[in-house]
């Protein structure tokens, strides 16, 4: 941005605080901030440049302004946060913002729920920043954190409560965690959290996942906040206490409940205290109500699988998915899930009439296959991996919606990619057919996103082996053409081959998709780099044991040339026809310009101007 520019740039930027903090602003439109907020992140390279944009003005003046409107204050909130994340920031500039945190924290009633799920968002990000330290001299953590205590006291929002949870678990892992006074604070969630099953409460409930995860970041501390030094939460009796009421209060409330999400934030909350449940000594005694408490969740879990709402089914099949992700190397929690069969439940509800069930028990089943159980868990389905290729594909062909598409075709990548040494070379013969011609061809833009990862990444394999063979282990046979194999015994149908990959990359690239062809546009550039350094190669070898391993006859080594040719040829015929960036990627100031249209208090005629930001 020369110097002309700049100037106009940041006059115009502070035209459009001045409109932001005015009360003629009235702007509702979400997509609009976001798009501002990602313009001057883009923008703001320097604290220099930022105050001279007239930020850190703007974010003054927000933090005294109590007229300010809610959706401006949720703007100047991010801003803060994108800034302490990117910048190196002078301590006067960290002052401000520091105010600002406060004052909204303090200062701001609770039922603005948006500025409050900002707020949280960002303090959350602060924490992680270098600057945390010189931002805690303007500001009061532990008034911002028995706040806090009260919101998720409240019946409020599940986002809020989420966000809550997520800074007071990031607050207690940063090294303001050390002091003594954090540490109290810490019993003091834990009590309020013990008094929430004691009162029945049912608000209880939105604070399950923030207990469980405190729970499973003090398992890590090793400062004697409980008096014991505990590891676990079997040296801890508060810690133990905590856990015995959250089991006791999921059992109860999975067992009766009829609203889904609480329902959802109990099974999040038993995938996260699981692996500790089952190794303590409460699970193994015989006076304790644990065991009983889980073998009625597993019954309620089980029972929900064939819930006529489609909500249950669904929230079953990911807490599946959810354990076998973050426990799958932990053995008790597996066998806990074989004994309980959820992973055949899970599988089977593929053909269930809804949607967005097909597509979770999609992931769920992805996830069983790239266990390391995968054999005992395919046992207990009675099935086998080619017998569950040859479904997904149909799903892939077949299925009217989207999104089960989408989670068929991101099982197949990760199958072919990960699991080839499994299949039948007929199983990868129809899973490269299948990216080659329906997929690519598929209405929907993000199972042809799919597709690009994809060939983009039998691309990067390829390469990746041919450059580093003695490490590559390489079971998926890459060919540059099927061509090449002309005896049936050289096993045509277990290889996958380059000029497919680069046909159907081509072909995307001018899908009448913006995101899909600016993806391959981007992809475009780097496989046309590789591919020059190998026709370089290969004209430079004297003979066939000099060329790369996929490339290993003449014929081979001229289709690379010819397809480096196209690639090159739509990659700038692409580049020429290009309608990725729209107006405001281009010329940020069209952005500011179209904003400013939007202040009336100049002008009182122009009823026709409006702003399409999508």
């Amino acid at each position: 941005m020369d110097t002309m520019n700049e100037q106009e740039y940041c006059k115009k930027v502070q035209e459009v605080f001045e409109f932001l903090l005015s009360s003629s602003c009235n702007i509702h439109d979400d997509t609009l901030y976001h798009k501002l907020l990602d313009s001057l992140n883009g923008k703001m390279i320097t604290s220099e440049f930022a105050e001279s944009c007239g930020v850190i003005d703007f974010l003054q003046r927000a933090g005294n302004n109590t007229d300010i409107s809610p959706d401006t204050l949720v703007f100047a909130v991010q801003l803060v946060e994108k800034l302490v994340s990117k910048l190196e920031l002078p301590g006067i500039h960290l002052d401000t913002m520091s105010v600002l945190i406060e004052t909204v924290a303090l200062r701001t009633s609770v039922d603005n729920l948006s500025v409050f799920c900002a707020l949280f968002t960002t303090l959350k990000t602060i924490l992680q920043c270098p600057c945390i330290k010189e931002f805690c001299l303007n500001i009061d953590f532990q008034d911002i954190l028995k706040k806090s205590f009260d919101i998720l006291k409240e019946e409020r929002s599940i986002f809020l409560s989420r966000a809550v949870s997520e800074f007071i678990c990031s607050l207690f892992s940063s090294k303001m965690a050390e002091s003594q006074e954090a540490k109290k604070l810490l019993k003091e969630l834990q009590t309020i959290i013990v008094n929430f099953d004691r009162d029945g409460s049912q608000r209880k409930l939105e604070v399950c996942k923030c207990v469980a995860e405190v729970l499973k970041m003090t398992e890590n501390r090793h400062d004697d906040f409980t008096g014991s030094g505990c590891n676990s939460f079997t040296g801890s009796n508060t810690s133990k206490e905590v856990m015995l009421s959250v089991i006791s209060s999921i059992s109860n409330i999975v067992s009766y409940t009829t609203e889904h999400m609480i329902y959802g934030k109990c099974l999040q909350c038993l995938c996260q205290l699981l692996p500790e449940v089952l190794c303590s000594s409460c699970y193994s005694s015989e006076t304790s109500t644990v065991r009983s408490d889980l073998s009625k969740i597993k019954e309620s879990v089980q029972r929900n699988f064939c819930s006529v709402e489609w909500e249950f089914r669904d929230t079953s099949c990911e807490f599946v998915r959810n354990l076998m992700d973050k426990h799958k190397d932990k053995e008790g929690v597996i066998q806990w899930m074989l004994d309980s069969r959820f992973h055949v439940f899970a599988c089977q509800a593929v053909g269930d009439g809804e949607s967005y069930v097909r597509a979770t028990s999609l992931s769920t089943l992805q996830t069983v296959l790239l266990s390391s159980y995968r054999t005992n868990l395919l046992q207990d389905m009675n099935t086998t991996i080619d017998e569950i290729i040859s479904q997904i594909l149909d799903v892939c062909k077949t299925d009217s919606e989207a999104f089960p598409r989408r989670s068929a075709a991101r099982l197949l990548h990760h199958c072919l990619l990960d699991l080839s040494y499994l299949l039948h070379p007929e199983s990868i013969q129809c899973i490269a057919q299948c990216f080659s011609t329906s997929l690519p061809s598929d209405f929907d833009w993000e199972v042809k996103l799919i597709v690009v990862e994809f060939w983009c990444a039998i691309l990067k394999r390829c390469f990746d082996a041919d450059l580093d063979k003695e490490t590559s282990n390489q079971p998926l046979g890459i060919v540059v053409s099927l061509d090449c194999l002309k005896n049936e015994k050289d096993g045509k149908r277990g290889y996958v081959s380059i000029s497919s990959a680069i046909n159907v990359l081509l072909k995307l690239s001018c899908d009448y998709d913006p995101s899909v062809s600016e993806r391959v546009c981007q992809e475009l550039c780097w496989i046309c780099e590789t591919l020059e350094k190998f026709v370089l190669k290969i004209s430079s070898a004297t003979n066939d044991d000099n060329r790369s391993d996929w490339c290993m006859c003449a014929h081979c080594s001229q289709l690379i040339t010819e397809l480096l040719n196209r690639m090159t040829e739509g990659k700038e015929k692409t580049r020429n026809d290009s309608v990725f960036k729209t107006d405001y990627d281009s010329n940020a100031v069209s952005l500011l310009d179209d904003i400013l249209l939007l202040d009336r208090s100049h002008d009182n005629n122009d009823e026709d101007n409006a702003i399409d930001c999508y």
